[in-house]
């Protein structure tokens, strides 16, 4: 397994971790007041807090033993509000202030527009309640600090969302080009073997690498050396279909993956960027070219054989006199340029 994968795993298991704890917190929270209200001889209430604590309980265990959070956090944040009505309607507004947890709780695992739909409808239905058993000095300040509550947790929520998918994209994202980066490939390549798998759908890869690029770095230095790469970056970008997707490989390489393509398409799109390269007046300047293999994703093929199999091309090329395309087809390679 690859480290990729098990960090993805590793996430997935927080996720679950954090739904699961969660309920069986609020159970465990819960399960003293079904034996007071029990011995209080309020049955009534005691029957709405074993309902609860059931109902948490089995979405827990649930989360636990599937996996599915998509579904069950959704449904926590659903039933905790549900349950702060009923006991609330059963005992007066005395109880209305569970809802500050559950509040929380809600944009804490659901997304934000859920939980702000959950909310503001879980204050709609309380306020009946609430005008009922209070005054209306004491209901506007209950009602208020609800609010208040909704707006704190709202801006955090938003906050963390942004600082999330900032980390997301960092993290698959090369900091030098801008293009996708090795992480991001990984879990490209096995969605592509997926799609393979499933529906038999042709994907092509082609690995790239500048020719000589160590000299270039040594004759103009490093920064010049940084500027080619992000040009020639830009410049396949403009040359690929919308479809395809580039990746940098590593140091000087680069791999584009073509959905939908046969291995014709894919070859004449690989021949199509070395002669962007070769013409590109700045990249001459610099004696820049570039070497590409392609391949083809085989049945059955894993993700490190089909990287290799193009990676053997990719090297047939640059043996063979470099600024040239070769494609390795079915185990074999043929030169092509």
């Amino acid at each position: 397994m690859e480290i990729n994968d098990l960090q993805e795993k590793r996430l997935r298991s927080t996720e679950e971790l954090m739904v699961s704890y969660s309920c069986f917190a609020c159970a465990i929270i819960v399960s003293p007041f079904v034996l007071y209200r029990f011995f209080e001889s309020d049955y009534m209430l005691a029957l709405i807090d074993a309902l609860i604590f059931l109902g948490l309980s089995t979405i827990g265990a649930v989360t636990w033993l599937t996996g599915n959070v998509q579904r069950t956090r959704s449904l926590v944040c659903v039933y905790s509000m549900l349950a702060v009505i009923a006991v609330t309607y059963s005992k007066g507004a005395v109880l209305v202030y569970w809802l500050f947890p559950v509040l929380s709780l809600s944009f804490f695992l659901s997304n934000i527009r859920l939980a702000c739909w959950i909310n503001g409808l879980g204050i709609i239905a309380l306020l009946p309640i609430i005008f009922r058993d209070t005054d209306l000095g004491e209901a506007s300040t209950i009602i208020s600090a609800f609010v208040m509550a909704i707006v704190v947790a709202f801006i955090f929520a938003v906050h963390t969302n942004n600082q999330r998918k900032l980390l997301s994209k960092s993290a698959t994202i090369d900091f030098l080009t801008g293009v996708k980066n090795r992480r991001a490939l990984s879990q490209k390549l096995k969605e592509s073997i997926e799609l393979k798998k499933r529906k038999n759908e042709n994907v092509c890869a082609i690995l790239l690498d500048l020719d000589h690029f160590k000299k270039t770095n040594d004759k103009y230095g490093h920064a010049m050396g940084d500027a080619l790469l992000v040009r020639v970056c830009n410049l396949i970008r403009a040359k690929i279909r919308l479809t395809d997707r580039l990746y940098r490989y590593g140091g000087e390489e680069f791999v584009v993956i073509l959905r939908n393509s046969t291995i014709d398409e894919a070859l004449a799109s690989a021949e199509k960027l070395r002669i962007a390269v070769l013409e590109d007046n700045t990249l001459e300047n610099y004696g820049v070219t570039i070497s590409l293999g392609v391949g083809e994703l085989e049945i059955d093929e894993s993700a490190d054989q089909w990287l290799q199999r193009v990676d053997m091309a990719l090297y047939k090329s640059k043996d063979t006199g470099r600024n040239k395309t070769t494609l390795a087809e079915s185990g074999e390679i043929l030169a092509v340029a």
